[in-house]
C-alpha cells in the first residue's frame, strides 16, 4: 500500500474517487494506491487549529482493510505537527461511519435534524410560485443581490467578517471553498454592497444540492424571500431538477418558509452528527 498527497496534477487519477469535490488549493488530499490503482482517497481542511474531515472514501472490494484509518492517521500527524488541536467533522447519521469514527478515538453526538426535498417538486409546485410571485422585485433589488463569484475580495470580507459576527466559527473556510460557486448568494441592504443583510451558501454534493449556511441577518423578511427566490432561480437555470435539496437546522424562521416552499410539513429526513477527537 502507497499513499500519496493529491495536488492539481495528480487530482484527475483520483478523479472516480473525489467525483463529489472539486479541486481547491485551501484543502489537503490524500491517495491510497494498491494494485497500480487507486483504492482510497481523503479530504481536508484547515479551520484555524482544528483539521476538518471533509470526506473520506474507499472502493468496496477494499474496505476493512484498515485504508481509511491509515490515510486518517497519516493526515493527523501532518495536522499535529503543524499545530492543529484536533479534528471535527459533520455528516448524516450512518452507523459504519459511526463505528469507523469512533475506532480512531472520536467521540460523536447528535447535532441536529436535517430534511430533503425533491427540488423538481419545488420549482414546479404551486406554492413556490405563489411565495415568490408576491415579491415584485426592483432594479435595485437585482443589484444589491449578489453570486459569490462576482463579489469582490472586499466584498466577501464583509460576508466573513458578517458571518464571525453571527457566531460561525469556521467563516474564513466556509468563503474560501465555496466563494468561486455561483449557488451561494449575498444580499445587501443598498446597492454599494457593504451592509449585508441575507446570505445563503450551499454545495453541491452527488444528488444533493446542501444548504450549509442560510441566515436572514437583518431580520427583514422581504430580503429572506428575495435571496431565496434568486437561489431558486439559479437551481432553475442549472437544470439540477433531479437533485434533491438538502438542508439542517434549528431555526423556526428557516424550518417554517422551507415548509411554505415544500408545500407540506416537512418531516426529518435523519438526523446530523457531529464528530471530535483531541489530538
Amino acid at each position: 500500500m502507497a499513499f500519496t498527497g493529491i495536488n492539481e496534477s495528480n487530482f484527475e487519477y483520483f478523479s472516480d474517487l473525489l467525483s463529489d469535490f472539486k479541486y481547491s488549493e485551501n484543502k489537503m488530499y490524500i491517495g491510497a494506491i494498491e494494485d497500480g490503482k487507486a483504492v482510497g482517497a481523503g479530504e481536508f481542511s484547515s479551520d484555524g487549529n482544528l483539521l476538518i474531515l471533509d470526506g473520506i472514501f474507499v472502493i468496496p472490494e477494499y474496505r476493512r482493510r484498515g485504508i481509511a484509518t491509515a490515510m486518517l492517521k497519516r493526515i493527523s500527524v501532518l495536522a499535529k505537527n503543524s499545530g492543529s488541536g484536533g479534528i471535527w467533522t459533520d455528516y448524516a447519521g450512518d452507523d459504519i461511519l459511526d463505528a469507523f469514527l469512533k475506532s480512531y478515538g472520536f467521540l460523536t453526538w447528535e447535532d441536529c435534524a436535517f430534511y430533503q426535498i425533491p427540488i423538481l417538486s419545488m420549482i414546479e409546485g404551486d406554492t413556490v410560485k405563489a411565495v415568490f410571485g408576491k415579491l415584485k422585485e426592483t432594479p435595485e433589488d437585482i443589484q444589491r443581490t449578489c453570486p459569490f463569484d462576482k463579489l469582490s475580495p472586499v466584498q466577501l470580507n464583509i460576508v466573513k467578517n458578517k458571518l464571525v459576527q453571527t457566531g460561525v466559527s469556521d467563516a474564513e473556510e466556509l468563503i474560501s471553498s465555496l466563494s468561486r460557486q455561483r449557488y451561494s448568494l449575498a444580499v445587501f441592504k443598498n446597492p454599494d454592497q457593504k451592509d449585508l443583510k441575507a446570505v445563503i451558501i450551499s454545495d453541491i454534493i452527488g444528488d444533493f444540492v446542501t444548504i450549509k449556511y442560510l441566515a436572514n441577518m437583518g431580520g427583514n423578511a422581504r430580503d429572506f424571500v428575495l435571496i431565496l427566490k434568486q437561489f431558486w432561480v439559479i437551481l432553475d437555470k442549472l437544470h439540477l431538477t433531479e437533485k434533491i435539496l438538502s438542508f439542517c437546522t434549528a431555526e423556526p424562521e428557516i424550518k417554517q418558509i422551507m415548509n411554505k416552499l415544500a408545500g407540506y410539513e416537512l418531516t426529518p429526513a435523519g438526523r446530523m452528527m457531529v464528530a471530535f477527537k483531541n489530538f
